[in-house]
C-alpha cells in the first residue's frame, strides 16, 4: 500500500473575472479557445494557443464519483505544455462550491511526486480563497506537473468548483520569451447518484 502525505488544509472561497488579453509584465499572452470534457463529465481540459498552435492545456479531474457530493473525493490539476516550453510558476485558487453562505470544502494537498520540488504555498486569503503556488520550478517544468487533491465537504454539499488558474511558461526555444495563461472554470462534480439516473 502507497502511504500519502498531505502538506496542508485550507478552506476555500469564490474567484473574480478574467484579466485582460495582450502582454502581462512582458510575456506573451496565451489565449483559450477550446474547452472539453470527456464522456462522463468527470475531466475538463482547458486548451491554450499561440497562432492557433496549441501550447499547453490545463486539466481538472475527478478521481471517482462519491455516492453523493457531502463525501470526500480525489481531485488532480494537470498541467502539459509542448516541447520548446517549461512551465516557471502556477499558481491555483479554488474554492468548492463556488458560492453559498456556508463553510467551503477543506482541501488537502498530497506531496507531489518528482522532484525535488521548490517550496510549495498553500494557504487561505483574506477572503477565504485557498492559494496553491509554486515558484522557480527550473528543470522541473521541463515536463507535465499536477497536483493531487482531496476534497472535504464541510457544512454544504461541493456540487461544484471554481478554479482559477494562473500560469507562466519560459521559452526555451531560439527566441526567448514567456508566454502567460489564465482561466477561470466552474468544474461540476458528477456523484454516483448522478451517474445512476
Amino acid at each position: 500500500m502507497q502511504r500519502r502525505t498531505f502538506l496542508a488544509t485550507a478552506g476555500i472561497a469564490g474567484v473574480g473575472g478574467l484579466a485582460g488579453c495582450g502582454t502581462l509584465g512582458g510575456s506573451t499572452e496565451l489565449t483559450h479557445t477550446e474547452t472539453t470534457d470527456d464522456g462522463d463529465d468527470m475531466e475538463h481540459h482547458v486548451t491554450f494557443y499561440r497562432d492557433d498552435t496549441e501550447q499547453a492545456t490545463l486539466s481538472i479531474m475527478q478521481g471517482y464519483a462519491p455516492e453523493t457530493t457531502t463525501e470526500r473525493f480525489p481531485l488532480r490539476i494537470h498541467l502539459w505544455h509542448r516541447a520548446g516550453l517549461r512551465t516557471e510558476r502556477m499558481a491555483f485558487e479554488l474554492r468548492g462550491p463556488p458560492g453559498g453562505a456556508g463553510v467551503p470544502a477543506e482541501m488537502y494537498l498530497k506531496v507531489p511526486d518528482g522532484g525535488p520540488w521548490p517550496d510549495i504555498r498553500m494557504d487561505t486569503d483574506d477572503d477565504l480563497t485557498t492559494v496553491i503556488a509554486v515558484d522557480d520550478l527550473g528543470e522541473l517544468g521541463a515536463g507535465s506537473l499536477g497536483f493531487e487533491l482531496i476534497v472535504d465537504p464541510v457544512t454544504e454539499p461541493v456540487d461544484s468548483i471554481g478554479v482559477h488558474g494562473d500560469i507562466t511558461f519560459d521559452r526555451t526555444e531560439a527566441f526567448s520569451g514567456s508566454y502567460h495563461a489564465e482561466t477561470r472554470e466552474i468544474f461540476d462534480i458528477v456523484s454516483a447518484s448522478d451517474q445512476s439516473r
